[in-house]
């Protein structure tokens, strides 16, 4: 088994089955002697942890050339916009955002106040611009990850479940193996979606790209920002890798409205923190409820915004909180998860609701 730094077996413990290891090799090379640890490399490998693993089409690939990568500014009728703009009422509040251009494709500003976020106070040089990606949503920093380092029926994705379903997702859309393993010598992809909830400037292991190159730490503005709805998905990595990743990237991932929305939304982190506090208070509420019920086998502590407990007869108060109008999520069907059920703090009165559903259907499947 490959033996890494200490610091990243730390990650795992990070919210709930966060972290997917992905190893590239081939099938037919699945004997010991394939598995090498860093020791074992050669040192232009040392010195290359991104190429070595990247599929060598990938490595030779021209990005596409956007039409505004040489000009930028004056008359523009290059891309064959629509000069007049959107059909929009006068006074609409995106009338003027600029919406007929297509969007930057480099998202530079965006960048650096990401990596400003997460740059804590450490020895480990500074985060740039150059060590993040940007995605539609973390789903496409997977997606590109598997496509970037996996030849379709040739490799193979190591996951550690329970996790989240969009690596198998992905994998099997581009038709690679799944491989449910410990440790290997490949790129180690940390999922930090809850990262806003741990309670800490300092919890994020984003820093530790510039010092490990086989690291990716990925992150999103949909759960402690609130923005599932814009779609931006952010990982961080070394330089190399995130040129790679943006040379396989749609040309204009990240639209406009989504650039400005998450670049004011990380201008007020002071209201981010504030919401978060809410929701933790929330949760724990949320949790004594649980404890204190008898329906409740056990509840699992994460740094996020659910609640995962144990309960009797899981699947049955699922769907039956479902057709009365409370939906939560059904995790049975995870590995190590019998009989889970998930529920995302809400509001005050969405918890209530939730809680007061939840002790009755219970009760009424205990007594059926």
């Amino acid at each position: 088994m490959t033996k890494l730094p200490v610091e990243l077996f730390a990650t795992f413990g990070v919210g709930l089955g966060v972290g997917l290891l992905l190893h590239k090799y081939a099938l037919a090379a699945s004997s010991k002697d394939a598995i090498t640890s860093t020791k074992g490399l050669s040192i232009e490998d040392q010195q290359d942890e991104v190429r070595r693993l990247v599929r060598p089409n990938i490595l030779k690939l021209t990005p596409y050339r956007c039409a505004r990568d040489d000009y930028s500014e004056g008359t523009l009728l290059d891309a064959n916009e629509n000069s007049l703009g959107p059909p929009l009422h006068d006074d609409h509040l995106l009338r003027d955002e600029g919406l007929e251009r297509y969007p930057c494709p480099y998202q530079i500003d965006l960048k650096t106040a990401v990596a400003n976020l997460r740059y804590s106070l450490s020895p480990l040089p500074p985060l740039e611009d150059k060590h993040v990606f940007l995605g539609v949503g973390s789903d496409e920093v997977i997606d590109l990850m598997i496509r970037i380092a996996c030849i379709p029926r040739v490799d193979s994705i190591l996951i550690t479940p329970p996790t989240y379903g969009m690596y198998r997702v992905c994998a099997d859309i581009h038709d690679v193996n799944i491989i449910e393993s410990p440790l290997y010598n490949g790129f180690v992809v940390v999922d930090e979606a809850y990262i806003d909830f741990t309670g800490s400037s300092e919890s994020s292991l984003a820093p530790l790209v510039t010092k490990y190159r086989r690291l990716v730490v990925t992150q999103t503005l949909s759960k402690g920002f609130g923005l599932a709805g814009i779609r931006l998905g952010i990982a961080f990595g070394d330089p190399e890798l995130i040129q790679i990743l943006s040379n396989v990237k749609a040309p204009y991932n990240i639209n406009k409205l989504s650039s400005k929305v998450a670049l004011d939304a990380l201008a007020n982190v002071d209201r981010l923190h504030a919401n978060v506090r809410v929701i933790l208070d929330e949760k724990q509420k949320v949790i004594d409820a649980l404890q204190a019920s008898p329906y409740v086998k056990a509840v699992y502590a994460s740094d996020s915004n659910f609640v995962l407990f144990e309960c009797a007869n899981a699947y049955q108060v699922y769907r039956k909180m479902a057709e009365n109008g409370v939906v939560i999520r059904y995790r049975g069907n995870q590995h190590l998860l019998n009989d889970c059920l998930r529920a995302t703090i809400g509001s005050p009165e969405e918890n209530h609701r939730m809680l007061t559903m939840f002790a009755s259907v219970s009760a009424e499947v205990q007594q059926a």
